[in-house]
């Protein structure tokens, strides 16, 4: 027998997850946790409750993602797409999928273990879009589905590269780690500043972000300002302390990566606070 308990967000609003009978503890101790610890895209984006319900084997996946929104976003594309799936097979379509040489083992894997043996296929976007023109493409609701993923910030990131305000408080409100990285090994700020969202650095270094360790190979927010000629971000952030001087893992300082780019505004800047 299923049951709906509901699950207390960040911001203490509540959402109801659909349990189904027999779904593991471990298995739905995860699902809990990707939903709290991903409230924002969860609580506008009710297609991955459903997801999640449906497939709480898919948690574990989605919480590899929880720091690459595109990835993720591309998951949850595939998702809704696969519903498409199952609906050809309740409309007994699965007949002509199998007709294409290249979805035939797909669907003899569907049809021997059930709609579960999507899993192993849901990430293959392509396969999905393929399947999904076969059975006469994506019908209306999912397309809206497909839009609503597509407009849902679902990580920081997001946020920082739009220069979301709004949206980097709701997540800093939520006691995200604001020096998480994503699958590039970039911070929230690194992409702040790269997208020249001042208001959005401004933010993130109240909220305490690290400024001069801002990806995996050691760069700063001073060396992503120089490298994309972002006056007023680097003004800003040399104001605030940040290294004007620091070498990156490659050798590189900000000052050298202005000149590499020909950022004169920017070398006069870095020159004026000293900067090698």
């Amino acid at each position: 027998m299923a049951t709906t308990p509901k699950v207390t967000l960040g911001d203490g609003s509540t959402v109801e997850l659909t349990r189904k009978e027999g779904v593991p503890d471990n298995l739905w101790s995860d699902v809990v946790k990707f939903v709290k610890e991903n409230d924002a895209a969860v609580s506008k984006n009710p297609a991955i409750l459903k997801l999640l319900s449906e497939r709480p084997q898919h948690a574990a996946t989605l919480m590899q993602f929880t720091n690459d929104s595109s990835a993720m976003k591309n998951f949850m594309h595939s998702a809704v797409l696969a519903t498409s799936i199952s609906e050809a097979g309740k409309q007994d379509k699965m007949k002509e999928l199998a007709e294409d040489p290249e979805l035939k083992p797909m669907c003899d894997d569907i049809k021997q273990h059930g709609p579960d043996a999507l899993k192993k296929y849901i990430k293959n976007g392509k396969l999905m879009r393929k399947v999904s023109q076969k059975v006469g493409g994506i019908n209306p609701e999912m397309l809206k589905q497909l839009a609503k993923i597509e407009d849902t910030g679902v990580s920081l990131h997001d946020a920082a590269k739009k220069g979301d305000l709004s949206k980097i408080q709701e997540f800093l409100k939520s006691r995200k780690d604001v020096d998480v990285r994503d699958l590039k090994g970039v911070t929230p700020l690194g992409y702040a500043v790269a997208c020249d969202h001042l208001s959005a650095v401004k933010m993130l270094i109240e909220a305490k972000a690290n400024l001069d360790d801002v990806d995996s190979v050691g760069n700063s927010a001073v060396h992503f300002a120089a490298g994309y000629g972002r006056v007023k971000v680097l003004e800003h952030l040399l104001a605030r302390g940040a290294q004007a001087s620091k070498v990156n893992q490659m050798g590189m300082t900000a000052l050298a990566a202005a000149q590499q780019n020909q950022h004169a505004a920017v070398i006069n800047i870095l020159q004026r606070h000293g900067a090698k």
